[in-house]
């Protein structure tokens, strides 16, 4: 599976909040098209501007102007196509070489020439997984109904 990361902080971030408020949606969605692209074609953070065509009308787009302006992307050609740059993409990203790095360790992991750390056995000094009882995955503070009636379980609603 290919993700990006985007930090869940983006919609409060200092040049989020710098987008004029009526074209911040559009805008943090452009640069998250664009992020997506680089990512899926390995390209370092750089997105053609054809990629972006559905929504952005050229380089003087306004909404690609604030991206510009408060400094979440730049303009930049890349092999004579001109295009944009997620800025900091490898910060929070994998790079085209971190990608190759890991997937040549995954083949030869997979075909037994990297040595891994050795498995263990059934039974070999392996506590036994707690049982989870139930209500263990509900948050703090909330009771839920044990399906039985007169429980005193609480619903949630």
């Amino acid at each position: 599976m290919i993700f990006v990361k985007v930090d869940v902080g983006l919609p409060r971030h200092h040049r989020s909040l710098r987008i004029p408020s009526g074209i911040r949606l559009e805008a943090i969605g452009l640069w998250l098209m664009a992020l997506c692209y680089s990512r899926e074609q390995e390209l370092d953070g750089w997105c053609p501007l054809c990629a972006l065509a559905e929504v952005v009308s050229g380089p003087d787009d306004p909404v690609l102007v604030a991206l510009v302006d408060v400094g979440l992307m730049s303009l930049g050609d890349k092999d004579g196509v001109s295009g944009v740059i997620v800025l900091r993409y490898a910060e929070h990203n994998e790079t085209k070489a971190e990608i190759a790095e890991r997937r040549a360790h995954d083949r030869s992991r997979k075909s037994g020439q990297v040595s891994t750390k050795p498995r263990k056995t059934k039974g070999q000094n392996v506590p036994p997984k707690p049982r989870k009882t139930k209500g263990q995955n509900v948050p703090p503070g909330i009771r839920v109904d044990s399906g039985t009636p007169g429980s005193g379980g609480t619903r949630i609603r």
